[in-house]
């Protein structure tokens, strides 16, 4: 809710399976 398609994929797989350093990541390739 309120997360948009591409941030949440990655998003909640790294909150659920690794952790933090998934997120940033993804997030430097996705934005």
């Amino acid at each position: 809710p309120g997360v948009p398609p591409e941030g949440a994929g990655p998003r909640v797989a790294a909150e659920s399976s690794t952790g933090t350093w998934t997120t940033v990541w993804t997030d430097g390739l996705t934005s």
